[in-house]
């Protein structure tokens, strides 16, 4: 035999295996968590995103299209806002450095059925060692 780590051999099996190839619910998420300090208080931020179910209920988001159209959803938005010259720079640019106004982003994405949600938690720090 050889070792190997726990991750390798995951994954060796999924690529091999039905259950790594088919599954029966679909779904594409982002999530993006940042913990750090702001105005001297700990803070910690998370932005995610819901889209529509992928069980068949709702019409052309059905299994894999799921993530396909949350891939593909967001790089039309941003071709067509660079078509109608929405853009504030040219080049190889963040979203963030390109478009004038990010909120039109949101806005496009929500009416696909795609939706982006923000959590905010301020934490007091608690030193009490008694």
């Amino acid at each position: 035999g050889k070792e190997i780590g726990i991750m390798d051999c995951i994954s060796q099996y999924l690529l091999q295996s039905k259950e790594g190839q088919e599954t029966e619910l679909y779904g594409y998420a982002l999530h993006v968590e940042v913990i750090g300090m702001k105005n001297n208080e700990k803070q910690r931020h998370v932005l995610y995103h819901t889209h529509p179910l992928s069980d068949g209920s709702v019409v052309g988001w059905e299994k894999l299209r799921a993530y396909t159209r949350n891939v593909g959803i967001p790089f039309g938005i941003a071709a067509e806002l660079i078509a109608n010259g929405n853009v504030n720079r040219v080049g190889v640019v963040t979203p963030e450095e390109a478009f004038e106004n990010p909120q039109l982003i949101f806005d496009e994405l929500a009416k696909r059925g795609i939706h982006i949600h923000e959590e905010v938690a301020t934490y007091k720090e608690n030193y009490n060692f008694v």
